[in-house]
């Protein structure tokens, strides 16, 4: 007899359900192609619970604090990012949505890990290590260590780069 729920599918399927009924009024939920992705990269991942306060203060504000989503490099995709733990150790996931699949982009030792949210192209912020306050040419995926600092990574020639905006 075949055990459905052993296959990585059945697994992904049964995780999005789950995320969609905890996450009625966040709309951001991975979806399957990003979650078979990290199956396939972290396989131990699960996403990351946020601190208390910072996971009220989210659902007061209607949005999921461990999964956001964006549109990094401006090509019309929604592109995905999360807040993971494997073994313990927070990372920071992102989805790029391509025409056939996902591209995984993993920050092992992300900024912060309490919160993650979009940055909308357009936003101004000081950039902490220009010293300059500059504007998000695209989409953005910004952490938070809650009410104390944060980053924003940006989409660049294929990697993530980090912008210390909030100290």
């Amino acid at each position: 007899m075949l055990d459905v729920m052993n296959t990585p599918r059945a697994l992904a399927l049964a995780v999005l359900a789950f995320a969609g009924s905890q996450a009625r009024a966040n709309p951001a939920t991975l979806p399957l192609s990003c979650i078979e992705a990290l199956n396939r990269s972290l396989p131990q991942w699960r996403l990351l619970d946020p601190p208390a306060d910072a996971g009220k203060w989210a659902r007061s504000k209607g949005f999921n604090p461990t999964v956001t989503r964006a549109d990094l490099n401006a090509d019309g995709r929604a592109d995905f990012a999360a807040l993971v733990s494997v073994k313990g150790a927070p990372r920071l996931i992102v989805c790029m949505a391509k025409k056939r699949g996902v591209e995984l982009l993993i920050v092992e030792q992300p900024y912060c890990s309490d919160l993650v949210y979009r940055s909308k192209a357009g936003t101004s912020y000081y950039n902490f290590d220009t010293g300059r306050r500059e504007v998000l040419a695209r989409d953005g995926v910004s952490v938070s260590c809650f009410e104390k600092a944060g980053a924003t990574y940006v989409y660049e020639h294929g990697t993530l780069r980090r912008i210390i905006d909030k100290d």
